[in-house]
């Protein structure tokens, strides 16, 4: 008899213990696992066709003499001699959703690779200037070619280079549009303003009308995330939520004041679950993750 209520009292206090854990004001409370994005777009042909791209699908399409090969998280554009003006006219689009992530190789033999809430426009194959519209986040390796200048547009900003790597961050819920160069030469040109980057530079214009500046930039922290990380320097808590809403497909909502000045330096891996980033947070930092109604909310410990 004493052995049995020992060991009720155990489990009694086994749960005491676990309740008193949950209710916890300093610890993160999230109902759900919320896993990370995936490798997934719609390919929108010039047709208005519109091609579902994913890990499982590969395909071979062809548009006005151009080919179209879908492998898996990757496309690339093949143009024949036969393509000409009219491969030029048409504009294909990759549209990448919340939580998802896509690479393709355009015709030229460009690299590209689209963040999340990310889309690129281009042409079916080049002509005299090359030129693609952006929205979002987008990391080019540009393919030489001293002729044919390789051109970005991106919220009232336009990119020129001749062959580098840059990456180029415009999202709309973004104060500024950041341009990033991490080899060769770039310029770049808004609202009469211009500047030329050398690598290691960043190029950041308001779009509140603060105009262009150029600071040295933190490169890692902004070109990690294709390789799989997240990495932040003294970055405010606030850009880490907008980061993460759109990695993983949620609403984090941070307007909480005790939130102003909130920084965070750290390296995360990209493809963990949302909780395990909130526990790290939570463990080095001062601040604590709720879930109510599919919204999680951030707020200081003990707040």
């Amino acid at each position: 008899a004493a052995a049995a209520v020992l060991a009720g009292m155990l489990v009694s206090g086994a749960l005491l213990y676990q309740a008193g854990e949950r209710l916890d004001p300093n610890r993160n409370r999230l109902l759900t696992t919320v896993e990370p994005g995936v490798r997934r777009a719609v390919l929108e042909l010039s047709s208005g066709e519109q091609v579902l791209l994913a890990d499982s699908v590969r395909t071979e399409l062809s548009e006005r003499n151009v080919r179209i090969e879908i492998n898996g998280d990757e496309i690339a554009y093949t143009a024949s001699e036969k393509s000409g003006k009219q491969a030029e006219e048409a504009y294909n689009t990759i549209r990448v959703p919340l939580g998802g992530e896509y690479s393709l190789t355009l015709g030229d033999g460009t690299r590209a690779w689209l963040n999340a809430g990310s889309s690129i426009t281009y042409p079916l194959h080049f002509g005299s200037r090359r030129c693609v519209t952006v929205i979002g986040e987008v990391f080019f390796e540009v393919a030489p070619d001293s002729r044919h200048p390789f051109v970005v547009s991106v919220s009232g900003v336009e990119l020129t280079v001749l062959g580098t790597s840059f990456n180029v961050m415009a999202y709309d819920d973004e104060p500024s549009v950041e341009t990033t160069l991490v080899t060769g030469s770039l310029r770049v040109a808004a609202e009469g303003e211009e500047t030329l980057l050398s690598p290691g530079l960043q190029a950041g214009f308001d779009k509140s009308g603060g105009g262009l500046t150029v600071r040295k930039a933190d490169v890692e922290a902004c070109t990690m995330w294709r390789r799989g990380l997240l990495v932040f320097y003294d970055e405010p808590l606030r850009s880490i939520c907008r980061k993460l809403e759109r990695w993983y497909g949620v609403e984090i909502d941070t307007s909480s004041p005790t939130l102003d000045g909130v920084l965070y330096t750290g390296m995360i891996k990209r493809h963990a679950t949302l909780n395990t980033i909130a526990d790290l947070m939570n463990l080095t930092n001062d601040v604590v993750f709720t879930e109510d109604g599919g919204v999680i909310r951030v707020v200081r410990k003990s707040e």
